[in-house]
């Protein structure tokens, strides 16, 4: 049953409620790996909870109905306490922190803080290609010893690896080796590794297959300028569509910004740059700010 009043439940109240809240967002940890409670305010018939993410620059606001209020959607379980329910939100915060929350959410800008809210209209239509990070922790780079071996044949089994791969005369344990194998030039990213400079490198992979690569991106810190990523590398394979290139050019931004970089530039010549918000630098190239 619901408090016609306020909307609540009548079995628990607004300050149980906001209290079930604060221990469940703000302590540490508490949400997921690399989220930051900052605080939980009263609105009139939502909470708004201010967090950090990662190493982003932002401080991000996100307005969550209170229980029984019209737009508290159902998510999971209904619960029966106030804590119960603060711990559900918690379990979707989480899960849309590791997918569209900072990423995909309308972003808006005001004092100080990135208000997000969840984008209206149909989605963009998928472009049958997938974009994921290059593994790079199980290597024999930076001095370690491989912990897993050959990474296609933990990841496929041998028959699916494909010739181009079993046929190359790239060390298959190396980072990236599988691209290389289908053309793509990975010696800047494999640079910047041993340099101890890789923000991210990312691959995007044929969804038929799943194993093909057609393109990559890797982004480093400059050599000089504080907090500041460099997009280095964009490469797609011949007849692969220039949306693969800005699904590149989007993730390898997002990547720099929750580590931490202010901006980031590019001395590359592509126009996915301009269409996702990168313009014309003071000392030459293209760049776009973290902020905001």
């Amino acid at each position: 049953m619901l408090c016609h009043a306020c909307g609540m439940p009548d079995s628990w109240s607004l300050s149980e409620t906001i209290t079930a809240a604060r221990d469940a967002w703000l302590k540490y940890a508490a949400v997921t790996d690399g989220f930051r409670g900052v605080c939980v305010t009263q609105l009139d018939d939502a909470l708004l909870l201010t967090f950090q993410w990662k190493q982003d620059p932002n401080t991000y606001a996100l307005r969550i109905p209170l229980p029984g209020t019209p737009g508290d959607e159902s998510r999971g379980l209904w619960a029966y306490s106030a804590e119960g329910w603060a711990y559900e939100k918690a379990a979707w915060l989480a899960e849309e922190l590791a997918g569209p929350l900072t990423r995909a959410y309308r972003r808006t800008s005001r004092d100080g803080l990135v208000e997000l809210e969840p984008k209206s209209g149909p989605r963009p239509e998928w472009s049958g290609y997938g974009v994921t990070e290059v593994p790079v922790h199980d290597t024999g780079f930076l001095g370690r010893e491989p912990r897993s071996g050959n990474v296609l044949r933990v990841v496929v089994p041998a028959e699916m690896i494909p010739p181009a791969v079993q046929h190359s005369e790239v060390d298959r344990h190396l980072p990236g080796s599988w691209l290389a194998a289908f053309g793509l030039d990975v010696s800047l990213p494999w640079q910047m590794l041993e340099e101890r400079r890789l923000v991210c490198w990312l691959q995007a992979m044929d969804s038929v297959t799943g194993i093909q690569p057609v393109g990559q991106a890797s982004a480093s810190w400059h050599h000089e300028q504080p907090a500041t990523a460099v997009i280095d590398v964009l490469q797609i394979l011949a007849d692969v569509p220039s949306s693969v290139s800005e699904e590149l050019v989007l993730n390898a931004f997002l990547s720099a910004r929750e580590s931490g970089a202010l901006r980031v530039v590019t001395a590359l010549d592509d126009p996915a740059f301009t269409k996702l918000g990168f313009h014309d630098a003071p000392s030459g190239g293209l760049v776009r700010e973290t902020l905001g």
